[in-house]
């Protein structure tokens, strides 16, 4: 994802400063250095002091974490995050891609947060899109996980797909399916490092 952003944001915007992982010093960044950049691009486990961020956005990713990462990212929004910031989730209601259930009504939100907005996803009704702000004191953010936790129970009662279990099965064909992704990067980056990432999803595979 950092490449591709990479790649993206630097043809758009030639003569932009761009700080990237393999430009940092250890793994931590102080606001004097991302003073410097117009995009710095890093790993999640970057660790950056000092700078209050206006929006955090998660999309569809966390649904894939376990609880203990999830946890990691909420600590690391709830230190971060500039007064009256605002975190854009959207993710699944329910996803068991990690051998229990991961649910969006239980994200660790702490209390100081109030619901900007909240609705199911345009035309995916399995996903959840929950915009939120940072306040001061308690806000109205434990309603709506509750509100959400309601949506799903009622889905998952119906026995509707994407919110239920799914049975294990292998998917027949998984390296052709990765073919189309494959042709799109071959488009976007360099010869040398197409085969450097083709190599790594293959042998993930």
């Amino acid at each position: 994802a950092n490449v591709l952003s990479t790649y993206y944001l630097s043809r758009h915007f030639p003569d932009a400063r761009f700080l990237l992982a393999d430009g940092v010093s250890g793994s931590s960044l102080s606001k004097e250095q991302i003073d410097q950049y117009d995009f710095v691009i890093i790993p999640p486990w970057y660790e950056v002091r000092g700078v209050p961020i206006d929006l955090f956005l998660n999309t569809r990713s966390m649904m894939e974490m376990n609880s203990e990462t999830i946890q990691q990212y909420f600590d690391f929004i709830h230190r971060s995050l500039a007064p009256h910031g605002f975190f854009l989730n959207i993710n699944r209601y329910f996803k068991d891609s990690v051998g229990y259930p991961i649910k969006l009504s239980e994200y660790p939100y702490d209390e100081n947060w109030n619901v900007i907005l909240s609705m199911s996803a345009f035309k995916q009704p399995i996903v959840h899109v929950l915009l939120a702000q940072r306040t001061k004191g308690p806000g109205d953010i434990r309603e709506e996980l509750q509100r959400i936790e309601r949506i799903y129970q009622e889905n998952k009662r119906q026995g509707r797909p994407g919110f239920i279990k799914a049975k294990e099965s292998r998917i027949p064909g998984k390296r052709a399916i990765m073919a189309f992704p494959f042709k799109v990067l071959r488009r976007v980056l360099s010869p040398s490092l197409y085969q450097k990432v083709k190599e790594a999803i293959i042998s993930s595979l």
